[in-house]
């Protein structure tokens, strides 16, 4: 997030975009509806009735997959009816197209004018409302002080990378950024995904999101490794020199080697350069699973499946007995949360001590223990005081993160206790000796790349398109009683009563037309696979569009989902597949063997 969480509360207009906080985020929707209450203007862009969008000034029940339509549609009504901010475009932004994969400001109000780029013409897209769309822009651009929220229905998009752009167009071009309560705000998905794609758990990035073609690649012929800071920087603090060309997405290591040869980096143009090779081809032979599931949780799950199974070792370390797991050869115990010493960020670039309030059962170990020894066993020793002293070890690695990356610079155990958490970036020691919880809002003083770039309109519109064999879009999402895959909480009695069983949204109309009633079981047959949900009918939902919660065990809803890539952010398209629903028959619903007398099998612990 650009801005702080507690921000929100002081907004004059939010405006909530492909995101469910009060299930999803649910401290992010206390804020948001705080500040609702306080005056502010609500706006909501979901096919779904979420609880925010019913008490939203407006609810523009957009088609899954268009949000860049909804954006570029209020960027064309601001543009042309003169509702920017003309003096922080001439300050920040580039105004004659001469940064790098920037139209430039006055080539954004040429486009504008064309009648390809109408607001009309993008609402018809999005399946709204013009008028209600061109409000909604007047609303954000007038502000004075706007904030745009968004989620994994923004970002789990082949063209999610493209959207996020737009984004940063209309906040540019409103000057809705660099102030206390405006700002452009992913709400993440899960505990500390901020930090690790703060410390490169991404394909793409070094620590402190340095680009890697904009480093390894210097590796070729000419290249000086004692001319260069940078790497000067992380060979000293690595000892090693960082690998040529970028790590593999998971649905990267599915392809074949064919399909990843056409790869290309669209940032740079060159053909994209891996690490490695796919599984595919079988040179990819070991993978080391920590801390995620995507035996249940990525696109396309059974092609993920059998590329895991075709490994010739597979590792696991994780707290459960995971479905990966279950398909590993070796399975290594790991700490929870509650149970080791570390630090998290979260959402809000706020980074937070972790501290054990319990013993770790058995022969648990902390991750980091684990991946010292192992590193340790595979030659490369650790400048750690004692790598079976989790606190001492969470201490070393917070300060070579500090070092490695300027963001988190002079970050320590001791002044994140005594602050009770700090956000980056942090200044350095002399930033913290000024502002000792850090920097609350990103881009005050200016955007560190210099003036700020601007996309030209385009839309892409989503891989997978309705037709008559798959006539309606299916999208996903989650509950309030679940997290992910449910590798905790299907251990909770008390949650699975509630709640142990998957269905499918379907509108009121559609039902009728599918002859489905409540508590029906429909068939849902996509392009890659079939699935069995119970039908809950609702009127929350728009018409040609279903939803399924990810979650759950009998439902295996990810089978269908689709595993094409953001061209830049590798992500794929878990928010729009299209399928064909009809009636479940008795063999329908026993296809997955989760049923017994046709009801579902009680819940086990």
């Amino acid at each position: 997030m650009s801005n702080s969480m507690l921000e929100l509360v002081d907004a004059d207009v939010i405006f909530v975009m492909g995101s469910n906080p009060s299930v999803a985020q649910p401290i992010a929707s206390n804020y948001i509806k705080q500040a609702k209450l306080k005056g502010a203007k609500l706006i909501v862009s979901d096919p779904r009735a979420i609880d925010l969008a019913e008490m939203a000034d407006i609810h523009l029940a957009n088609y899954a997959g268009t949000n860049g339509a909804i954006i570029q549609g209020m960027m064309s009504h601001i543009i042309n009816n003169k509702l920017y901010n003309e003096a922080f475009i001439q300050e920040r932004c580039d105004i004659e197209g001469t940064e790098f994969l920037s139209v430039g400001w006055n080539t954004l109000k040429e486009q504008a004018a064309d009648p390809a780029n109408s607001v009309e013409n993008f609402a018809k897209i999005a399946g709204v409302c013009p008028e209600d769309l061109k409000k909604v822009a007047e609303y954000y651009a007038k502000g004075p002080n706007s904030s745009i929220v968004w989620g994994m229905g923004t970002a789990q998009h082949a063209n999610a990378v493209e959207v996020v752009q737009h984004i940063a167009n209309l906040v540019a071009i409103t000057g809705m950024i660099g102030r206390a309560s405006t700002g452009a705000n992913p709400l993440r998905g899960q505990n500390n995904v901020q930090g690790s794609c703060d410390t490169a758990c991404l394909a793409l990035f070094y620590p402190g999101y340095k680009f890697v073609a904009d480093y390894p690649l210097k590796q070729g012929e000419g290249y000086d490794p004692d001319k260069d800071p940078d790497a000067d920087h992380f060979e000293k603090i690595w000892g090693v020199r960082p690998p040529y060309g970028q790590g593999l997405a998971l649905t990267h290591m599915c392809m074949s080697q064919e399909e990843l040869n056409a790869q290309t980096c669209v940032l740079t143009g060159n053909a994209a350069t891996y690490l490695t090779t796919p599984l595919a081809n079988k040179a990819l032979k070991v993978m080391y699973c920590i801390g995620s599931n995507p035996a249940h949780a990525s696109a396309d799950t059974l092609s993920v499946k059998k590329h895991l199974v075709g490994l010739e070792f597979l590792v696991v370390q994780d707290i459960f007995m995971t479905e990966t797991a279950e398909l590993a050869d070796v399975v290594l115990p790991a700490y929870a949360k509650a149970e080791k010493w570390g630090t998290y960020t979260n959402t809000e670039r706020k980074v937070h001590m972790a501290r054990p309030a319990l013993k770790a059962p058995g022969q648990a170990k902390s991750d980091m223990e684990i991946m010292i020894e192992l590193m340790k066993r595979l030659g490369y020793d650790q400048k750690v005081q004692d790598h079976t002293n989790q606190h001492t070890t969470a201490q070393d690695i917070l300060a070579e993160i500090a070092t490695s990356m300027p963001q988190y610079a002079g970050l320590t155990h001791d002044n994140l206790t005594e602050q009770g958490g700090i956000h980056w970036p942090t200044g350095g020691a002399d930033g913290l000796a000024k502002n000792p919880t850090g920097t609350k809002f990103l881009h005050g003083a200016g955007f560190p790349r210099g003036k700020g770039v601007l996309r030209g309109f385009g839309f892409t519109p989503a891989d997978e398109q309705v037709c008559d064999e798959y006539p309606v879009i299916l999208t996903t999402g989650r509950t309030l009683y679940h997290w992910h895959a449910m590798q905790m909480t299907d251990k909770t009695t008390k949650i699975l009563t509630h709640q142990h069983e998957g269905f499918l949204e379907v509108n009121s109309k559609d039902a009728a037309k599918w002859g489905l009633v409540d508590g029906d079981y429909a068939k849902i047959t996509g392009r890659r696979d079939v699935a069995v949900a119970k039908v809950l009918i609702t009127d929350d939902i728009k018409e040609n569009v279903v939803f399924a919660p990810f979650h759950f065990h009998d439902v295996y809803i990810n089978n269908l989902t689709n595993p094409k890539l953001d061209p830049i952010g590798a992500e794929p398209e878990l928010k729009v597949a299209t399928v064909r629903i009809e009636k479940a028959t008795a063999a329908d619903r026993n296809r997955l063997g989760k049923y017994v007398d046709g009801k579902l099998a009680a819940p086990k612990k």
